[in-house]
């Protein structure tokens, strides 16, 4: 499958939001995406980088996966147990700093 390209007047879309991700997206226009529907869906959901859909050479959609939450435990399992603390990480710290 080959990416089309976005036209000029596309450069006025704000991805301001979520950024760092609108590089390297692949777009396709309706028509290609229409045929090859599902393909394009599961190339999503197994890489995680989002779709643009195209009308007339002109950004209309974006198809994005939706990110599963990962429980904080099973986050930082591999390290629970290990960390060790020197000092009460709950002590006040006002003597470190200057007082002006």
């Amino acid at each position: 499958m080959s990416s089309s390209f976005l036209s000029a007047k596309s450069t006025f879309i704000d991805y301001s939001h979520d950024p760092g991700h609108n590089s390297g997206m692949e777009t396709v226009s309706k028509s290609a995406l229409k045929a090859k529907m599902l393909e394009y869906f599961r190339r999503v959901e197994e890489t995680g980088q989002e779709l643009v859909v195209t009308d007339n050479n002109e950004p209309v959609l974006r198809i994005v996966a939706i990110r599963k939450r990962v429980p904080m435990a099973t986050v930082f399992a591999d390290v629970r147990g290990r960390v060790v603390y020197h000092e009460d990480p709950l002590a006040p710290t006002s003597d470190e700093w200057h007082q002006t």
